[in-house]
């Protein structure tokens, strides 16, 4: 499961942004019940008031926009919802072949994709486990995630290293490994929302 956030960069006349999807771990299920349905032991998962949120606008968590220079700001906006990659493994009647499908699910729908993306996606979880939240008392888990990875593009932004010595792996979040991790965050960011273009595709 991931919390997806954009890191918006905003100049004069242009706005791009970078995807991060924040890991959250399935020990927040708080407990898993069957829904009785016919079709084998087909569960439905609980999850803590934390992650509770509505579609649309109102709910979207956007940080304070911080100036970076004097053409260029920064402001990180975190998704009220879950984005849920799967693979899934079934065999027809009768049939002695497995089938398998793969996909990414969040409020608006079910999206297919490769099995490329399904082990890019766990590339780029496993370089960022760090990003890795929980939740805090009764605050918004959309709030712990736009608060840690906001402070995590700050942590750049204070660097004394510059941009050109830092270690690679302090923008391994924003999709910067070689390789891009296939642009996996790339094709993701268009699942999510398609409002402004991601500066990894070039």
């Amino acid at each position: 499961m991931t919390i997806p956030s954009k890191v918006y960069w905003i100049s004069n006349d242009s706005t791009v942004s970078n995807l991060v999807l924040t890991p959250i771990s399935y020990t927040n299920v708080t407990e898993q019940l069957d829904t009785g349905t016919s079709i084998g032991e087909i569960e439905r998962s609980e999850l803590p008031i934390n992650f509770y949120g509505k579609k649309g606008e109102r709910d979207l968590v956007q940080s304070s926009e911080i100036q970076l220079n004097n053409d260029l700001s920064m402001k990180v906006v975190t998704f009220p919802f879950l984005a849920i990659a799967s693979q899934v493994n079934y065999r027809y009647w009768g049939e002695k072949k497995d089938e398998v499908e793969y996909f990414i699910t969040t409020p608006t729908g079910k999206t297919d994709i490769t099995s490329s993306d399904i082990e890019n996606l766990k590339d780029y979880l496993k370089d960022n486990y760090t990003l890795e939240v929980h939740p805090l008392g009764k605050e918004s888990i959309y709030q712990t995630v736009n608060n840690s990875v906001f402070n995590k593009c700050m942590t750049l932004k204070n660097s004394d290293v510059p941009s050109s010595l830092k270690d690679d792996e302090e923008i391994y979040f924003l999709g910067g490994k070689p390789g891009g991790y296939g642009f996996v965050l790339k094709k993701f960011n268009g699942i999510i929302s398609n409002n402004s273009m991601d500066p990894m595709e070039k």
